[in-house]
């Protein structure tokens, strides 16, 4: 049987996903951008966009925190080796 996957694969896991969401938000910003340059619209980032990956960022930088806090549990609660 399969061991469940640990806290520290499962916030891996998450990171990889709001990694994936902060570069969609930034394509589709480029791709607004440069039709909104076609239709001599601003093309200047909107409050939304940064917004947006501020807040991905964030949380990001927040996983990565967890990820260390993770580690250094799981390497503490080893028993040490003679």
């Amino acid at each position: 049987m399969a061991e469940p996957p640990s806290a520290v694969e499962d916030l891996k896991n998450l990171r990889e996903l709001l990694v994936i969401e902060r570069r969609y938000v930034i394509r589709d910003f480029f791709q607004m951008r440069e039709r909104n340059r076609e239709d001599g619209l601003p093309t200047s980032l909107e409050r939304k966009e940064g917004d947006q990956i501020r807040r991905l960022q964030e949380q990001i930088e927040a996983v990565d925190r967890a990820i260390n806090d993770e580690e250094l549990l799981s390497s503490s609660s080893k028993p040490s080796q003679p």
